[in-house]
């Protein structure tokens, strides 16, 4: 039994005794960051798959001839291997945004809880931005699923058409 403790050294009655020192290098710190934010993106490009599939499916649907008669199984396949394969990467890119919007998310509400009222104010601008950001990427990952553009070119096309399109979003930028 320990009764002491001396820097790296425990006594155990009248013998010094080295003691387990569990040591963690730097490196591992790192690792393990990383591991936690490539958890999280892979966590919400999986939920961009999912917005992909069914805005993909849902456009072959809509837009199949009537003479056309498309099974749902064959949409769903289709779609799901273009975002498999094709669009994969404008998805991960959906993903990452998706990641830094929560982590953002995250930052306002700790100012809303420990900065008072003008921590108040910079979450409430903060979360209109976030929430901007989300919508807008919910939007063009379906633009994506639809057009098969990549992720940028389809996100400006997607802005263009809001603004065109949305007279309150025109008179609230």
């Amino acid at each position: 039994m320990v009764d002491r403790v001396f820097d790296d050294y425990c006594m155990s009655g009248d013998k010094r005794v080295p003691c387990c020192v569990m040591y963690v290098p730097p490196a591992f710190i790192a690792y393990v960051i990383i591991w936690f934010i490539s958890s999280i993106w892979t966590v919400f490009t999986l939920l961009e798959v999912r917005v992909f599939v069914i805005g993909g499916t849902m456009a072959q649907w809509y837009f199949a001839p009537s003479s056309e008669a498309v099974t749902c199984n064959a949409n769903l396949g289709r779609t799901l291997k273009h975002a498999i394969c094709n669009n994969f990467g404008s998805i991960a890119f959906a993903g990452a945004v998706m990641t830094l919007c929560n982590a953002l998310r995250q930052l306002a509400r700790k100012a809303r809880d420990d900065g008072g009222i003008l921590g108040c104010i910079l979450a409430c601008i903060l979360m209109c931005i976030v929430r901007f950001i989300e919508w807008l990427t919910k939007l063009t990952t379906i633009s994506v699923a639809v057009t098969g553009e990549h992720f940028l070119a389809s996100g400006k096309r997607t802005l263009t058409v809001q603004t065109y399109n949305n007279p309150i979003l025109i008179n609230s930028m």
